[in-house]
């Protein structure tokens, strides 16, 4: 009766009442998980995530074969940022039988949100094929593919962009993903249409700069991320990148005072430390090394800043500590040319040049290297 009422007040909107019914039926019935599935709903309607989530725990605690109870868990976790224990608790509704297939997205999602995209891909293949041509699960399946260099991705990404003419963030993550697979004349083509299609607009201005750093033409990459600084002013991104061609160009004043920008915006950007870092690792090594290790202090597991610390290693004469952290770089599996490159330049001073020959010899038939990857 306490569940009818609260469903009852549930539809007449007075989600105070239904909460009042849903608690006492909590508090008469302690064994019953029905009451905390309820509260964990309205708790959601009424936007108290943190509460919504604690009765979902609730609930899943008394009845951990409760579908629903799964599926409350996962929405409120995902509403308070808890994307580990969302993509976990969806993961637990996928596997029973009947599961709606909205979980096998929201699955998908999560999982592609926390980067485990190898995870993402079969959840995704479900529901697209109850669901075929659904734009968030077929772009985010086309990248998890381009991630493992899958063809399929430029396929799949180029048949909805045919079928959705005028979708320009569409053309955006196609060309993006021909970028990844390696395939550059396709991604040119694909970058002119963008520049044709979005009247030359901000993302379309940064995919070409991002393809002309790839092809090396780091004084057009420049002229393109001046451009886009005059229509986004006071972006650290975009000057971290700005920073990053004119060292890459040969400036390395210009790429100085763009990287001190940056950081000055957005000060525990790491992006903006570590590009710093980089571009005055030659005149000031011990400043070099300061803002690295306050990169990696916010960010220990990230890779690029891991293989920045093995070059300031290497300048400093720590051959063997450069080595070890390019390698450990690499054995993430990660195509990490920067870490390749460190751990090659210090190979014959730590005895291990038949390993970097294998190592680079892997790396140089792999698709999606740029033109100054590949030198």
């Amino acid at each position: 009766k306490l569940l009818a009422k609260g469903s009852t007040s549930v539809r007449q909107g007075d989600i105070a009442g239904a909460r009042a019914a849903f608690e006492k039926a909590a508090q008469d019935h302690a064994g019953s998980s029905e009451p905390w599935i309820n509260l964990s709903a309205v708790h959601g309607m009424a936007g108290n995530y943190a509460e919504a989530l604690r009765c979902a725990r609730k609930a899943v605690e008394l009845a951990p074969n409760s579908l629903q109870g799964w599926v409350n868990l996962a929405n409120a976790a995902a509403s308070c940022g808890e994307l580990a224990q969302a993509a976990e608790a969806y993961q637990r509704a996928y596997r029973f039988p009947g599961c709606p297939p909205d979980i096998a997205l929201e699955l998908g999602l999560k999982l592609a949100q926390l980067g485990k995209w190898a995870e993402a891909e079969k959840p995704l293949r479900d529901f697209l094929a109850r669901n075929p041509g659904h734009r968030e699960a077929t772009l985010s399946l086309s990248r998890a593919l381009a991630i493992r260099r899958d063809p399929e991705a430029g396929t799949i990404a180029e048949e909805y962009c045919r079928r959705n003419p005028g979708d320009v963030k569409a053309l955006a993550h196609l060309g993006a993903v021909f970028h990844e697979l390696g395939k550059i004349e396709d991604a040119w083509r694909v970058c002119d249409q963008f520049m044709l299609e979005s009247s030359g607009g901000a993302d379309a201005l940064s995919f070409k700069a991002a393809l002309l750093t790839f092809d090396g033409r780091y004084l057009e990459a420049r002229d393109v991320y001046e451009q886009l600084i005059k229509l986004q002013p006071g972006d650290p991104q975009l000057l971290t990148l700005l920073a990053t061609v004119c060292y890459q160009g040969g400036d390395e004043k210009a790429a100085i005072a763009y990287a001190r920008a940056a950081l000055k915006i957005g000060p525990r950007s790491t992006g903006a430390l570590s590009a710093l870092s980089m571009v005055i690792l030659s005149s000031d090594s011990v400043e070099s090394r300061r803002l690295m290790e306050e990169a990696v202090a916010m960010e220990p597991h990230n890779l690029s800043l891991m293989t920045l610390k093995g070059r300031i290693l290497e300048f400093e004469g720590d051959k063997q500590g450069a080595w070890d952290c390019a390698r450990a770089v690499l054995a993430t599996g990660s195509l990490q040319i920067g870490a390749a490159q460190v751990a090659a330049d210090v190979a014959p001073d730590v005895g291990r040049m038949e390993e970097a020959i294998e190592l680079l010899e892997r790396l140089v038939i792999q698709p999606g290297l740029s033109t100054g990857e590949q030198r």
